[in-house]
């Protein structure tokens, strides 16, 4: 058997480098909404046209190159996380 004390650092690493791509993601999905609203604020537009152009861009990406579904897939689901916490602490907020 072997000793706790080899265990414990690559819990630790394992931890940390899930914490790491969690919060990349999250920070990638922040800097994509925060660029989407700040230009259509700027050109005085409707955030839902770039909402609908960014999907369909995304479609098309994936439709021709596979490969680049999953990454579109995983950056979707980072982006409603961002949404939710987002929501969640403006509940919180209001409260």
């Amino acid at each position: 058997m072997g000793s706790s004390k080899d265990m414990l650092p690559e819990t630790l690493s394992t931890f940390a480098l899930f914490g790491f791509v969690t919060f990349t993601a999250l920070a990638l999905a922040e800097l994509v909404f925060q660029c989407i609203e700040q230009l259509a604020n700027r050109l005085s537009h409707e955030s839902n046209y770039y909402w609908a152009t960014l999907v369909f861009v995304a479609w098309v990406l994936g439709s021709i190159n596979n490969e680049l579904t999953v990454p579109i897939i995983m950056l979707s689901f980072a982006m409603i996380l961002r949404g939710l916490i987002v929501g969640f602490g403006q509940i919180l907020r209001n409260k």
